[in-house]
């Protein structure tokens, strides 16, 4: 078990033993009509007073800070011009593999630097119809493709290739030889 939550359950079982009737007290409390009596209880109490407190932990500032690196991330790339489909799904790929964040940054900059107007770039969550498993791709497509595109695509994906082996996720820049749409 996380230590948050094992820190948690365990001032929950501590404030219920303090306060063994606590369930009882608050019903009779709340039935007897004496609500500002119950206000106070309740919000003196640490045990329900625990997910104001949590949210100024540093875990939750995390989780701020990493939605609006993924925001930022995403007003970068779409300021190069990469088309998302469904951000959406971009939001929750990268929440849930937030180490992928710089490395998409990066590989976005190179594609984008290396193919420039003359292609149409878009990054989307592929999701693998065989076998349970998605990771980011990038497209590159082109109305009159060039011959060394795969020469060029591979080189940008050496530059980033090695990097993916202590990520969670796994980004795939290619081509599927379509139009620009």
């Amino acid at each position: 078990m996380p230590a948050m939550q094992s820190f948690i359950l365990q001032k929950e079982m501590e404030n219920w033993g303090e306060w063994p009737s606590g369930r009882v007290k608050h019903e009779q409390m709340y039935s007897s009509g004496t609500l500002s009596q119950y206000s106070e209880d309740m919000a003196s109490s640490p045990v329900l007073s625990m997910p104001v407190e949590l949210f100024r932990q540093p875990i939750f500032q995390a989780y701020a800070d990493v939605t609006s690196q993924i925001e930022a991330l995403l007003r970068h790339i779409e300021l190069r011009h990469i088309l998302i489909p469904k951000p959406g799904e971009l939001r929750q790929y990268l929440l849930r593999h937030q180490d992928m964040i710089d490395l998409l940054r990066h590989a976005c900059e190179t594609t984008s630097n290396r193919f420039g107007i003359r292609s149409q770039l878009s990054l989307k969550v592929y999701r693998d119809p065989e076998i349970e498993d998605q990771y980011l791709t990038l497209y590159v497509r082109q109305e009159q493709y060039d011959e060394q595109i795969l020469d060029e695509i591979e080189e940008i994906r050496l530059r980033y290739e090695d990097l993916l082996a202590d990520r969670s996720g796994w980004l795939l820049v290619t081509t599927d030889f379509r139009p620009p749409r």
